[in-house]
């Protein structure tokens, strides 16, 4: 599905990857400017993986990261956060680095 939006929008220099995010973490050395969090929000993986961006350099200064939970989270510096809502039970949130 995502291959496919990727085509309609005429993408160019995207990869996409089907990996456990922080086993994929664990082994690259990639920098993103784009990061999309929509973790299961039965397992505390939120705050782990933004923890494992900012903390393994993952993260290039002014990346935006779009983040999905059950709960509203809390972010310290350096993620900034620039925009937030909750639709139904769905909060989500707009974040920059800060790095």
């Amino acid at each position: 599905m995502l291959a496919q939006q990727a085509d309609q929008l005429a993408a160019q220099d995207y990869n996409i990857v089907c990996d456990d995010a922080l086993n994929y973490l664990g082994a690259t050395k990639e920098k993103f400017d784009i990061v999309f969090l929509d973790p299961p929000f039965s397992e505390d993986l939120l705050q782990k993986t933004c923890e494992t961006l900012l903390n393994k350099g993952h993260l290039r200064s002014g990346a935006r990261i779009y983040v999905e939970s059950a709960n509203e989270v809390n972010f310290n510096k350096p993620l900034r956060i620039l925009k937030q809502a909750k639709a139904g039970k769905v909060y989500y949130m707009l974040l920059e680095s800060g790095i």
